[in-house]
């Protein structure tokens, strides 16, 4: 009986969705102070407080831009950027049936990637993360491994996961993020000046 319902409520959903695409999340702020930007400079109508936007949106808005008169070469440059970074929602949007299947490359959307696949019904992207840091005013060491994948499965289906193990070191190690405007942390493993914990966004 309960796998019934179950099933019923899952099929009600599925109906009722729209079709879904990966959310650029707020963290990558690049993107987000590059509209900013321009929307200062009356060259697009930006909202910066409706966050995250989801890829399609970007791409469609650096479609937009490209057609634009009243750009700067360097604002121009930062769009062709972008638009490799968004080329596969691009290519969906144009209904483009051709597929993509390359591993640690850049081909042919001028991206370097650890692997990309596009096709008209399924696209991934895949890329490692490697890090250190230093700060020098708190004497703290920082590193992190991991991992960021995203992609798009048929037109109602949109998914994202990055996953980061870090590791910290220092006399005056913030445990908690309790005094810092970062996401606050549980701690995986701790010594007298280490830590270590993860960090999983996902959608």
């Amino acid at each position: 009986m309960k796998k019934t319902i179950f099933l019923i409520v899952l099929m009600v959903i599925s109906n009722s969705l729209f079709g879904q695409t990966t959310y650029e999340l707020n963290y990558k702020t690049d993107v987000y102070t590059f509209l900013e930007r321009l929307s200062s400079k009356n060259k697009i109508v930006f909202f910066s407080d409706i966050r995250p936007l989801t890829r399609l949106n970007l791409a469609s808005t650096f479609q937009h831009l490209e057609r634009s008169d009243n750009l700067s070469s360097i604002e121009r440059e930062r769009i062709d950027f972008y638009k490799r970074d968004y080329a596969f929602e691009i290519k969906y949007m144009q209904e483009d049936t051709s597929t993509v299947s390359n591993f640690f490359g850049s081909a042919p959307i001028d991206k370097f990637n650890f692997y990309k696949y596009y096709s008209k019904d399924f696209d991934f992207t895949f890329d490692p993360i490697v890090g250190i840091g230093y700060n020098f005013s708190e004497n703290i060491y920082h590193q992190f491994v991991g991992f960021e994948l995203y992609g798009r499965i048929g037109d109602n289906w949109g998914y994202y996961l990055n996953w980061r193990d870090n590791i910290e070191k220092g006399d005056s190690i913030d445990r908690g993020k309790r005094f810092s405007p970062k996401t606050g942390i549980n701690v995986l493993r701790s010594k007298e000046n280490l830590i270590g914990y993860s960090e999983t966004r996902g959608a």
